[in-house]
């Protein structure tokens, strides 16, 4: 399938730039990610190379602050992979995680619900009684 979106994206011309650039893109971050220490891949992202500075998005800043003092070594590595890139710009972008919620719902035991039935007779009338009520008339 992806080859027939590749041919698809080379018929137009201009796709077939974009293609390209993606190419480019895909292949520079392959490059990166084998002339960085592993622990560093997850958290770096190729944005680009113009005038032969490779721009590389960062987590956070530390990781940042840590690949800049190992660029002159990082730049040299590219250029042996025969990158034509005479310096890295980090720039940190932090990105925002997506929380999923996973709430289960709690049941509540007969003995509690019993209770729980207890002490809602004994309460005066009060949002307190009317929430130990509704507690009490849930499914749950």
């Amino acid at each position: 399938m992806t080859q027939r979106f590749e041919s698809l994206l080379n018929q137009q011309p201009e796709m077939r730039n974009l293609l390209d650039k993606v190419k480019q893109m895909n292949s520079l971050q392959r490059h990166f990610n084998s002339v960085t220490t592993p622990r560093f891949v997850a958290a770096c992202r190729v944005m680009g190379l113009h005038y032969s500075v490779l721009t590389v998005a960062v987590n956070n800043s530390s990781i940042a602050a840590k690949l800049r003092q190992m660029e002159p070594e990082l730049v040299v590595s590219l250029k042996n992979r025969g990158c034509e890139v005479s310096g890295i710009r980090f720039k940190v972008q932090v990105e925002n995680p997506t929380y999923e919620e996973k709430s289960t719902p709690r049941k509540i035991s007969s003995n509690a619900r019993t209770a729980f039935d207890e002490l809602e007779k004994t309460l005066p009338d009060s949002p307190l009684k009317r929430a130990v009520a509704k507690l009490v008339s849930s499914k749950y």
